[in-house]
């Protein structure tokens, strides 16, 4: 097409050109901004790493309640851990106040926040965590503790060695 020829045309056409135009520009504004927020959305996913506190380790963990929390929670929050049934209420509190963050790849896992030296006890349980939700606007810190081990008694027997006549 000659370019005289599409002036032309233009000039004919305005409320058509127009309408085209705008329709174009708002097709490409809407394109550029989907195309920013899922490469902003990469970049959170990758440099997650680079947010966790210095003394910190960002642990994932096995949930008994994964489908509940899922449902309740956005992103992350502040949950105490158990261990054990908490049907048979024979469930131990593993963690307390601790925040947890939901995987923005796979929104079925969960990873929780502890300090480092704190972090191998998470990690020798054999057996799924039951988290139960906290208010992150209380001020309680952080604590992870040992489970409860019976202590081993020690019985002493004495024998009477008195000679007897």
């Amino acid at each position: 097409m000659n370019l005289f020829k599409i002036k032309k045309w233009i000039k004919e056409n305005k409320k058509t050109f127009h309408v085209w135009l705008i329709l174009s520009l708002i097709s490409l504004v809407f394109t550029l901004l989907q195309h920013t927020d899922q490469t902003m959305e990469r970049t959170d996913i990758q440099n997650l790493d680079t947010y966790i506190p210095e003394g910190f380790v960002l642990v994932p963990v096995e949930l008994s309640n994964t489908e509940s929390l899922v449902g309740l929670l956005e992103n992350k929050g502040v949950v105490d851990l158990y261990i054990g049934d908490p049907s048979r209420q024979q469930a131990e509190k593993a963690a307390t106040a601790v925040k947890i963050i939901r995987s923005t790849r796979n929104p079925s896992h969960f990873a929780v926040l502890v300090p480092e030296n704190k972090a191998s006890f998470l990690i020798q349980r054999f057996q799924p965590f039951h988290a139960v939700i906290q208010n992150p606007e209380q001020k309680k810190k952080t604590h992870v503790q040992p489970l409860n081990k019976k202590r081993k008694r020690n019985i002493v027997i004495e024998l009477d060695h008195s000679p007897t006549f």
